[in-house]
């Protein structure tokens, strides 16, 4: 399963950055641990947290 914001990600995610530096970050979270990314823990959270707020 790869990350479901990968499609349409978040202006700071590492596969829209792709330096260099963000490659292997790249290929490890965006693929089956994004779960344990902190991008997506952040966002995830934020959105979370919105979606109950608004319910």
């Amino acid at each position: 399963m790869l990350c479901p914001y990968l499609k349409e990600p978040f202006d700071d995610c590492y596969c829209l950055r792709m330096s260099s530096l963000d490659i292997e970050r790249t290929v490890f979270f965006c693929s089956m641990q994004f779960k344990s990314c902190e991008i997506y823990i952040n966002h995830y959270a934020h959105i979370t947290t919105k979606e109950i707020k608004y319910a």
